[in-house]
């Protein structure tokens, strides 16, 4: 049962972080990158293969931590539902 206390805690702390300044400023900043690099990659030369490769990792980078975040309160829910059923 802690593992699951632990699931839930994380993803009220994950929502909270949602609504604070730190997060607005790194999610514009992921955003902005996830723009600019897709610009790049439509104007990059097709035989560079690093700078393709910098600009993809770019973009999968922002991604990914925008989706950690997004995780982490859906695995929070999911675990509250759990521990809810299990009161019940």
């Amino acid at each position: 049962m802690t593992d699951i206390l632990s699931v839930a805690q994380l993803g009220v702390e994950a929502e909270s972080f949602k609504s604070s300044a730190l997060w607005r400023y790194l999610n514009e900043y992921a955003e902005s990158e996830i723009i600019d690099a897709s610009q790049k990659l439509c104007t990059v030369d097709p035989k560079d293969i690093n700078a393709i490769t910098e600009l993809q990792n770019k973009v999968y980078r922002a991604n990914s931590f925008i989706t950690w975040i997004d995780r982490a309160i859906e695995s929070g829910n999911a675990a509250i539902d759990e521990i809810r059923e299990h009161q019940e």
